[in-house]
């Protein structure tokens, strides 16, 4: 069989491989997979802008039915959270040695791998800093996603860095359930040291996250171990042994809690920090995305710095929180 082209290749991996490296790169992490599945797009701006939900916001009352005066009052400003754009890429080459050295079929082979591999590497990445509190170790705002860590920590992230701008010092309803066990904040089932994970402590922190009956949290993300235990602790709830044909995973990657707004997706990541239950409402923290950059293409171009060919993918994103109290982290859980 004759040598493939530069062009045939060209086509080939925009049609078929380039797909699916933007259809599947975030699969190898559970808690990527359901953030991208319900990504929001935000087109434009310096910053990401998210209203916040916070009852100082509104007012509402009784009166008795009569012509009555409303008076807007200061306490009623809209307030909003803001967050930088976190920029991210992948990309895999096509060198003149390997286009000399492979064709046919093998050219295609070759090229589905670097695929994969770039998948791999770019969800790796992102995933590792979805569980991050996005600073560079020194209390300052880095180019990494603001995460989890700094969505639910019950204090600003660094020195320098306040989540989504706002300063928990002076925003009282900014703040995180935080369980640690130790009565840092609030002990809801602890030795003094560790988070003894029971069903009846765990139901004190969901039930602190939730706001009312249809706004409580939808999902917890652990380790393995700790999911392990949780699925031990849970084994006889109807919800987690019964697969879905629609979740094919449900019972060994995932399973299903009751919660005190409906069932709880319960996941684990090999990304999260260890001992450590995220607490998540999905209502309030989302995945944003530009438009013109969620895994966006270029053309295959030769650099200029070898000869070959390359091909990148751009993602500009971050994660947005429009309710901090609704969100909680569980740390120092003792697996029993």
């Amino acid at each position: 069989m004759a040598a493939l082209t530069a062009a045939t290749v060209a086509i080939l991996v925009h049609r078929y491989i380039v797909p699916y490296v933007t259809d599947n790169w975030f699969k190898g992490s559970a808690i990527l997979e359901k953030f991208w599945a319900k990504r929001r797009s935000y087109d434009g701006g310096s910053v990401i802008s998210v209203p916040i939900w916070n009852t100082s916001m509104s007012k509402a009352t009784a009166f008795d039915g009569g012509i009555t005066s409303i008076t807007p009052t200061a306490s009623l400003p809209l307030k909003e959270a803001q967050y930088k754009w976190k920029y991210y890429y992948a990309y895999w080459t096509w060198e003149m040695q390997e286009q000399v050295k492979y064709s046919g079929q093998t050219v295609v082979d070759v090229a589905v791998e670097k695929a994969k591999q770039s998948a791999n590497d770019l969800s790796d990445r992102v995933a590792t800093d979805f569980f991050s509190d996005g600073t560079n170790g020194a209390g300052a705002e880095d180019e990494f996603i603001t995460g989890l860590a700094a969505m639910a920590s019950a204090t600003d992230p660094g020195a320098s860095h306040y989540y989504g701008g706002l300063v928990v010092s002076s925003n009282s309803f900014w703040k995180a359930i935080h369980a640690d066990g130790a009565n840092t904040y609030t002990d809801y089932g602890g030795d003094g040291a560790n988070f003894i994970l029971t069903r009846d402590n765990l139901d004190k922190v969901l039930l602190a996250c939730a706001y009312n009956r249809n706004d409580g949290p939808d999902l917890l993300a652990c380790d393995k171990d700790v999911f392990r235990a949780m699925k031990s602790l849970f084994y006889n709830e109807p919800l987690v042994m019964y697969p879905d044909p629609k979740r094919p995973r449900l019972g060994f990657t995932e399973f299903d809690i009751a919660g005190p707004s409906g069932p709880v997706t319960v996941i684990w990541d090999t990304y999260c920090t260890a001992n450590t239950i995220y607490i998540i409402n999905t209502k309030h923290v989302w995945l944003t995305v530009h438009p013109n950059f969620q895994m966006t293409k270029t053309s295959l171009e030769e650099p200029t710095t070898y000869i070959g060919e390359m091909q990148k993918m751009k993602l500009a994103c971050n994660l947005c929180c429009d309710s901090r109290n609704r969100q909680g982290i569980i740390q120092n859980v003792v697996i029993t």
